[in-house]
């Protein structure tokens, strides 16, 4: 029986409740990278045999790849130096775990020198994303950088992620874990809220997060990270070597795409796919629900649902003998995406 807690993913006996192993993935988390998702049951064939193995993605951008039975990572993980919190009473751990492989992704670190390529989708955001970083004294992202007191840092990803409970697809035929990411990035800083309920004389004091507008380095008018596109993505992984076989722009903006610019959006909610070789994703905060091609991540089609998706969907076979997919289409959610209070309704199609 396998399950993740905050930080971990835990294999335990089903029949004698004793654990066989476990995986730390986050060290004293202090971002809000708990794990969100439950892990994907996968496939790994390498040198000649079927290894019954899992998936984890997380809030980080990373997937981590694990043998089922002995929990020994398939392709390697290694304990990175990371930034180190400089907060008075606080601690960060020396390193934070990394898997060798597949790569991040999501993006996990951002230069000012960067903003200069969001000119090419609006001069205005590139203006707009500029002046809050010289405003703020905005210091470079970089992985599992420490909040600091009274200095605004960028922290990416956000607590929303990278990815978040929605987790992954496999598509056993192909051998392909799919997962959907957006870029987005949180920036504030911490403030002392005194020596904390209850404490001794003399205790350090304890630090409040105090985030940014809407806690996310973004255009909040319009939704528009600061960072360049995409700003949301379908990825597949080749589970057998641990390289990602394609990327896959997920989402759009009506305004930019008008112009020419597919640029992906926040999206929350995950994919499924099918024998016949599609994914189906909604999620995007753009209202639609599309088909991808599961071999190379193409487009295939897509349809307006009366509010977003914020769901996975699910599939079935009718008593007509056809396929269906159905899906939520809620909106809200984290980034929030517009809600049709008056057609709020589950929303099937024919899966040809």
């Amino acid at each position: 029986m396998l399950f993740r807690s905050s930080d971990s993913v835990v294999a335990v006996d089903a029949l004698t409740g004793k654990m066989k192993w476990h995986q730390q993935l986050v060290h004293h988390d202090i971002w809000d990278y708990d794990i969100a998702a439950a892990p994907t049951l996968i496939e790994v064939k390498r040198n000649g045999r079927t290894i019954p193995a899992l998936a984890q993605q997380t809030k980080m951008g990373l997937m981590f790849i694990f043998e089922r039975e002995t929990g020994k990572p398939v392709f390697g993980i290694e304990e990175r130096p990371v930034p180190q919190t400089e907060a008075p009473g606080e601690w960060t751990n020396p390193t934070q775990p990394f898997p060798v492989k597949p790569a991040p992704l999501a993006r996990n670190s951002l230069k000012k020198e960067e903003l200069a390529a969001l000119g090419k989708i609006s001069p205005e955001l590139e203006k707009y994303c500029t002046r809050l970083w010289d405003q703020y004294n905005l210091k470079e992202a970089l992985p599992y950088d420490p909040w600091r007191v009274t200095q605004d840092i960028i922290v990416f990803p956000g607590a929303q992620g990278g990815s978040n409970w929605w987790g992954a697809a496999f598509n056993p035929q192909l051998g392909l874990i799919i997962a959907n990411v957006h870029n987005a990035g949180q920036w504030g800083h911490l403030e002392p809220s005194g020596g904390g309920r209850g404490a001794a004389p003399g205790t350090p004091p304890s630090y409040t997060k105090v985030p940014g507008p809407f806690n996310r380095f973004w255009d909040t008018s319009k939704r528009w990270s600061c960072t360049e596109p995409p700003w949301g993505e379908l990825v597949a992984v080749n589970a057998n070597t641990g390289d990602i076989a394609w990327r896959s722009t997920l989402g759009a903006f009506p305004e930019l795409e008008a112009i020419g610019i597919k640029s992906g959006t926040p999206n929350v909610g995950g994919a499924i796919t099918t024998a016949g070789n599609l994914i189906f994703i909604g999620a995007t905060i753009d209202g639609k629900f599309r088909a991808f091609d599961a071999r190379n991540g193409d487009e295939l089609w897509s349809v307006t649902l009366p509010a977003p998706s914020q769901g996975t969907p699910s599939t079935y076979m009718g008593r007509d003998g056809k396929q269906y997919v159905v899906v939520g289409a809620n909106g809200g959610g984290f980034f929030g995406a517009p809600v049709d209070r008056k057609s709020t309704r589950l929303n099937s199609s024919h899966v040809s």
